[in-house]
């Protein structure tokens, strides 16, 4: 999650979320990032000498910077350090993922948090039971123990449920981030990570292919008893960009009444109707607007999925393989096990696609490390 947010950062999003870091940075540090119209997408391909050379930072920033840059894009970076009240509130051993899905993001704080379970669960004063950990009609752990065993349905009726808690104002800014935040607070805190560092191939040097970051990792047993691992892959299809694409031309500031007619459109269409729609998004390294079919990116994402599932067979990395899984947050051991990956496609607030990869058995199971 938190790879996927920074590098969606203009150049001033990323000197706020710098400063916020309490990096010991000034503002003659941050000049020179905006000097060479540093964004999040290229921050995080920067290397020491380029913090040096190319953007005339002295060694002390360039060096913090650095080391910033490697622990966002190895995984050791947290989200909690990104929205530093997620953590607080999942440490307080109660039921949040309708906290996060009734109020929007400017509303969250631990104290708002509180006032809100009290109101509305007096017994929340001691500790619930564990058997009372209900979201809505569903167990929390019912759609996470339903994926372990190959079917994503109980959780995408709990992520369609919070979309749907949703304005369509809100989910016109609502993007690839926001959707993987969706995702991860529906989950058991313990049986996931995020961005999951795999080594594609060590030969090719960073930036250009050599490390790939798989969205959730989701851990556990199945019902058998059986270990079982998946990957979910996760894309999202903007109703800005569709409306766009609809109308042939990039539509920056769109009515409340064209969203909301799309959003019906969207509601009574077809799978096929929706995968033959034009979607149109901003390209950032071409600095122009690109279209492309939702089938499209559907199909890119399936071999993606593919690509993440082939390297994690391979096993930890080691000095015989070029690839294999380089995440220390990850323990492998040799065992029976089930891998498989899941690919989850939202499109507006009603509609999420999905397609399943085939459950592979491996002669070794992941576990999440507790260190």
């Amino acid at each position: 999650m938190t790879r996927n947010i920074i590098k969606n950062l203009n150049t001033e999003k990323l000197i706020e979320f710098l400063r916020n870091q309490k990096l010991d940075l000034n503002d003659e540090d941050f000049s020179c990032l905006r000097s060479q119209k540093i964004s999040g997408l290229n921050f995080l391909q920067l290397e020491r000498s380029i913090l040096i050379n190319g953007c005339k930072l002295r060694v002390g920033p360039a060096v913090t910077l650095s080391n910033l840059i490697n622990d966002i894009n190895t995984g050791e970076f947290s989200n909690e350090k990104l929205i530093p009240v997620l953590n607080d509130i999942k440490n307080s051993q109660w039921i949040y993922s309708r906290y996060f899905c009734t109020f929007p993001f400017n509303k969250w704080s631990l104290e708002h948090y509180k006032k809100w379970i009290l109101r509305n669960y007096p017994r929340s004063k001691k500790e619930p039971a564990e058997n009372e950990n209900e979201h809505d009609g569903y167990n929390v752990y019912a759609g996470y123990n339903a994926m372990l065993k190959g079917d994503a349905s109980i959780f995408i009726e709990m992520i369609s449920e919070y979309h749907r808690s949703k304005s369509l104002r809100e989910l016109r800014g609502y993007n690839e981030g926001s959707f993987q935040t969706a995702v991860e607070l529906l989950l058991p805190k313990n049986g996931w990570l995020s961005e999951v560092r795999l080594m594609a191939d060590s030969t090719k040097r960073s930036g250009e292919g050599r490390l790939n970051f798989a969205d959730v990792f989701v851990n556990g047993v199945n019902k058998r008893g059986r270990a079982s691992s998946v990957l979910l892959e996760l894309k999202h299809i903007t109703m800005v960009g569709l409306l766009s694409g609809a109308t042939g031309k990039w539509v920056n500031n769109p009515s409340y009444e064209s969203l909301e007619d799309l959003e019906a459109k969207l509601e009574n269409e077809t799978e096929a109707e929706i995968l033959d729609r034009t979607y149109f998004y901003w390209c950032k390294g071409e600095e122009k607007c690109k279209r492309v079919k939702v089938g499209k990116i559907i199909s890119d994402g399936v071999n993606q999925l593919k690509r993440y599932l082939s390297i994690m067979q391979k096993g930890n990395i080691n000095s015989r393989k070029t690839s294999g899984v380089c995440d220390n947050r990850i323990k492998i051991e040799k065992a029976e096990g089930l891998l498989r990956g899941i690919l989850l496609v939202s499109i507006g607030s009603n509609r999420i696609l999905i397609r399943y990869s085939e459950s592979t058995e491996l002669h070794m199971k992941f576990t999440i490390s507790s260190c």
